[in-house]
């Protein structure tokens, strides 16, 4: 694997290896970069819980996420429900879950989660819920986010 010296004048078809792994290195490490940047969608305020269930299958590719942002508005995953009224838009909603959840073969992954911003009316979560659940979807998780500041303070309490 060394450079040949001397009068040989002929061309060299061999390639050289080295730069090319150089430039896959670093494609390797800027698509590991920006990669976990890309799954941000919707960028939601959850409400924060003292000892909620951490579930690893909401990480996943499959997971059927919806988004409630602000009142009277609804995203899955990505797609925002764009329609004049509320009502078409949860009708719009549930055709689409309902499509996603079809599309997932194993039972125990066939789960909606919902994140909705705590400053959201209470009311709007639950049209959210009835219209997944006239698309025949009844395992729907609500998804919070974890109060570090509580669990550290009630861990310190325990210690003493």
């Amino acid at each position: 694997m060394g450079a040949k010296v001397g009068a040989d004048s002929g061309y060299n078809s061999d390639i050289n290896v080295t730069p090319l792994v150089d430039i896959m290195l670093v494609v390797l490490i800027v698509f590991m970069v920006i990669t976990p940047l890309l799954g941000a969608a919707v960028q939601v305020t959850l409400p924060k819980a003292k000892s909620p269930i951490e579930e690893k299958k909401i990480n996943s590719d499959k997971a059927v996420i919806i988004s409630i942002p602000a009142n009277k508005s609804w995203y899955v995953a990505k797609d925002e429900m764009k329609a004049a009224s509320d009502d078409e838009k949860l009708n719009q909603l549930g055709k689409e879950v309902k499509d996603k959840i079809d599309k997932i073969s194993k039972t125990e992954d066939k789960v909606v989660y919902i994140k909705c911003t705590q400053d959201v009316q209470y009311q709007y979560l639950v049209m959210t819920i009835d219209a997944i659940r006239k698309n025949g979807i009844d395992r729907i998780g609500l998804v919070v986010d974890q109060d570090k500041e509580a669990m550290a303070a009630a861990a310190a309490a325990g210690k003493k």
